[in-house]
C-alpha cells in the first residue's frame, strides 16, 4: 500500500522564499527600476516637449491666419483669445501648458516703430516694416518644468537686447547675456520651448505710379476708388492677401488683384501697366527712374529718333527743345539700366555691388537724357 505524506510533512519538504531572498528579489526591482524609470521619464518628457512645439507652432500659424483674413494685427492683451477663436479651443488650453504653467507672449520693443498695436490696416498702407530694425517680431515661450523666469512681468514688450538674445538662442538653451532674466533661474533649458513669427513676412510690396497728367483711379482694401494726382505714387507695403483694384481713366474697372508677392505698376496712357518691382530710393528730379523707363517701353519704340518716343524717354528729364534725334546712346543706357536692375532684383534688393552698378547707370542715363533734350 503506497504510503502519502501528511500535510505538516508536505509542507516541508515545499521550500519557501527566506527573508533574505525576498530581501534580494525586491533590490533587484529596484535596481532595474532605477535604470528603467529616467528612461520612461525622458521619453515622456520628450513626447510631451514635441507636442508642445507643435502646439505652439499651431498658435503661430492660427495668429497669422487670424492676420490675413482679417487685414488687421490683434492687440498683446487678446492674443489667447484671438488664438482659441482661431482654433476652437478654450482660454486655459491656449493659456496653459498641459503642466499647468503660463504661456507667454513677447513682441520686440523696437519692432513696431511703424506698426502701432493693435494694428489696422489702411488704404496708405505702412512704410517698410523691414528697414531701420524695425522687425515686428513675436516670440511664444512655454516651459514644462519651472515656470518662466519674469520675462516681462506681464505679457506683451520685451526688452531689445533680451528679446534678441531669446529670439537667437539655439533650441535647448537659453540666453546668458548680461542682465538676462534668464540667469538664475533654476528650471532646465530643455523644457523652455520658443516659437518665433517674424511678421515682416506677411508684408508685400505695393508701388502705383502715375505718369499720367490726369489722376489715376485706384482702390485698397475694398475702398471707394481713390485718385492718385499726376506725377506721384503710392509706396507702401500691405498685408498679404489685399485685395486691390485698378481702374481706367474713365473710372471703370480694369484690373481686380490680391497682393500675394511685390507688386509695381504704372499708369500710363489712360490704363494700368504691370512693370517690374522698383528698385528702392532710385529716382529722376523726384520721379521714380521706373516709371520713366517704362514709359519707353510702352510705347512701342521702332526708332528711338521718333518724335513720341523721344518726348517720353524725355519725361520728367528735362524739358524737350528739340525732340528729333539720333541717340542709340540713351536707347543703349537705358537697356543697361534694365539690365543692371534685373540683377539688383535678383539679388533681392541687397547686393551693394549690384546697387552701385545700377546707380552708375541711372547716372549715366540721366546725364544722356540732359544732354539729349539741350541740344
Amino acid at each position: 500500500m503506497k504510503n502519502f505524506p501528511s500535510p505538516a510533512t508536505g509542507s516541508r519538504a515545499r521550500r519557501a522564499f527566506s527573508l533574505i531572498e525576498m530581501i534580494g528579489v525586491l533590490a533587484l526591482i529596484a535596481i532595474a527600476a532605477t535604470m528603467l524609470v529616467p528612461v520612461f521619464v525622458k521619453q515622456t518628457d520628450m513626447a510631451v516637449a514635441t507636442q508642445e512645439s507643435a502646439t505652439l507652432q499651431s498658435f503661430t500659424t492660427a495668429f497669422q491666419n487670424n492676420i490675413e483674413r482679417n487685414q488687421a494685427i490683434p492687440s498683446i492683451t487678446n492674443w489667447v483669445t484671438v488664438v482659441a477663436t482661431e482654433l476652437g479651443l478654450t482660454s486655459n488650453s491656449v493659456a496653459l501648458t498641459p503642466r499647468n504653467q503660463t504661456r507667454v507672449l513677447l513682441i520686440d520693443t523696437n519692432g513696431f516703430g511703424a506698426l502701432s498695436l493693435p494694428y489696422t490696416q489702411r488704404t496708405s498702407g505702412t512704410p517698410n516694416p523691414i528697414t531701420n530694425s524695425t522687425l515686428p517680431r513675436f516670440m511664444v515661450v512655454s516651459s514644462l518644468g519651472l515656470a518662466l523666469p519674469a520675462l516681462t512681468g506681464t505679457n506683451g514688450p520685451a526688452n531689445t537686447t533680451n528679446f534678441n538674445a531669446l529670439w537667437n538662442a539655439p533650441n535647448g538653451t537659453v540666453p546668458t547675456n548680461s542682465g538676462s532674466p534668464w540667469i538664475g533661474w533654476k528650471g532646465q533649458a530643455s523644457d523652455v520651448n520658443v516659437q518665433r513669427l517674424d511678421l515682416s513676412l506677411l508684408f508685400a510690396h505695393l508701388v502705383l505710379s502715375n505718369s499720367d497728367p490726369t489722376n489715376a483711379p485706384y482702390s485698397i482694401g475694398g475702398s471707394s476708388p481713390i485718385n492718385l494726382p499726376a506725377q506721384t505714387n503710392i509706396n507702401a507695403y500691405y498685408l498679404l492677401t489685399t485685395p486691390f483694384n485698378l481702374y481706367l481713366a474713365n473710372t471703370n474697372l480694369e484690373a481686380a488683384q490680391v497682393l500675394l508677392r511685390d507688386s509695381s505698376w504704372v499708369f500710363s496712357s489712360g490704363g494700368w501697366r504691370r512693370v517690374p518691382s522698383p528698385a528702392p530710393s532710385l529716382t529722376i528730379s523726384g520721379t521714380n527712374l521706373v516709371t520713366t523707363t517704362v514709359t519707353v517701353i510702352s510705347s512701342n519704340i521702332d526708332d528711338c529718333c521718333h518724335q513720341f518716343n523721344c518726348q517720353s524717354f524725355c519725361t520728367n528729364v528735362c524739358s524737350p527743345k528739340n525732340t528729333y534725334c539720333t541717340t542709340a546712346k540713351c536707347c543703349s543706357d537705358m537697356t543697361n539700366y534694365m539690365s543692371c536692375y534685373q540683377q539688383y532684383a535678383a539679388s533681392g534688393f541687397t547686393s551693394s555691388s549690384c546697387r552701385n552698378n545700377l546707380q552708375n547707370c541711372y547716372n549715366t542715363l540721366n546725364n544722356d537724357c540732359g544732354n539729349l533734350c539741350s541740344h
